[in-house]
């Protein structure tokens, strides 16, 4: 791939949760971040074929581009890889991904972990753009737009304030009932999760606009 990517800065694998080691709540939150609205195009992306990312997972990382950027910023408690890759690809390097390299991740073990580790994504997503604004990926401000338009449509009429919200709550019955082969508890697990992940991110990119980081407390 060097040879054939002279620019080359690093390279990400496909992270995927381990199914055979999956409690109840564990096959759910992998359910959730394969789920379109769950997902991302960092670490949890789900891809087919080795290609450019943006934010390549674990990535093995050439010493030569790491040393040029001047390595990593540890004042990133929580996206590194982001800050990294923004610096790496200012620099003009190119970043890839392959999916014939796995890597099993155990997901969170409960509903609480899964929530505050939402919200220390969204936080640090903050940080992360306020450093490099290309990092922006639209879809994931996607709930907060909604909660703004509901705020704006309140002040004309509160019927008008309940049309984002019953559509929010529509598509999440929709993932629900995308599930039910799995079991009811993926039928109300996942719409759950997925409004944890998205409450949680979205506060976390407030909050994260003022105060300072520190260590993360969901690790479980």
């Amino acid at each position: 791939m060097e040879s054939a990517h002279p620019n080359i800065g690093g390279l990400g694998c496909r992270v995927i949760g381990n199914e055979k080691e999956q409690g109840k709540i564990e096959s759910i939150l992998d359910a959730t971040l394969k789920s379109p609205l769950g997902g991302s195009n960092g670490q949890f992306a789900i891809f087919d074929e080795e290609g450019p990312t943006n934010v390549p997972a674990f990535a093995l990382h050439l010493r030569s581009a790491l040393e040029a950027v001047n390595g990593w910023d540890e004042s990133f408690l929580t996206s590194q890889d982001s800050d990294l890759s923004m610096r790496m690809l200012n620099a003009g390097y190119k970043l890839f991904r392959t999916p014939e390299t796995l890597v099993k991740m155990r997901r969170r073990s409960s509903f609480r972990s899964w929530f505050l580790m939402s919200h220390r994504y969204g936080f640090w997503r903050t940080k992360v753009l306020l450093k490099h604004p290309q990092r922006l990926v639209l879809r994931e401000f996607l709930p907060l737009l909604g909660l703004l338009a509901s705020a704006l449509l309140l002040m004309i009429s509160a019927n008008l304030a309940l049309i984002p919200i019953i559509a929010y709550g529509g598509v999440l019955l929709l993932s629900g009932l995308a599930h039910l082969k799995k079991g009811i508890s993926h039928a109300v697990g996942v719409p759950f999760s997925l409004f944890l992940l998205h409450t949680g991110f979205t506060l976390g990119l407030i909050d994260g606009c003022v105060r300072k980081g520190r260590a993360s407390r969901d690790r479980s």
